[in-house]
């Protein structure tokens, strides 16, 4: 009777025990391919928000360069520039302010989201300061 308890226990850990081997040789696989397709997808994902950010900084950059080469942007450039030369204001510089406030005032429902739009001088000191948050007046400095 010993020797019947003795071969069954022996035949039972050499069956379950590769059996058990296997099984976790199994999931460790299966981990490894789970993770594998995480960071699969994780860099597609990231690869995807990279480029939105990347057409969305393109968009701006178009815009401020389309900005920096108005007419209107033009022409307060050139009464900033007599403002500075005579020390004092002049009617042109007044008309030409008046006239990108106009443009700012313009361009707010072509602005969604909150944004900020300076006009620096050639030190990169600010000049005027607008501020699209809603749709109103834009705060001009």
């Amino acid at each position: 009777m010993k020797l019947r308890h003795h071969l069954l226990l022996w035949f039972a850990l050499v069956s379950v025990l590769p059996l058990v081997l296997l099984l976790f040789m199994a999931n460790h696989y299966d981990r490894q391919q789970y993770f594998k397709e995480i960071d699969q997808e994780l860099r597609m994902e990231l690869d995807r928000l990279v480029a939105s950010y990347e057409q969305q900084k393109a968009a701006h950059r178009n815009l401020v360069s389309s900005l920096a080469r108005s007419p209107v942007i033009e022409e307060f450039g050139d009464a900033l520039l007599e403002v500075t030369q005579y020390g004092s204001l002049t009617w042109r510089y007044t008309k030409a302010r008046k006239n990108l406030e106009q443009l700012f005032v313009d361009l707010q429902p072509l602005i969604p989201e909150q944004a900020v739009i300076r006009l620096l001088d050639g030190n990169g000191n600010t000049v005027i300061k607008a501020q699209f948050v809603e749709t109103s007046q834009p705060t001009l400095e």
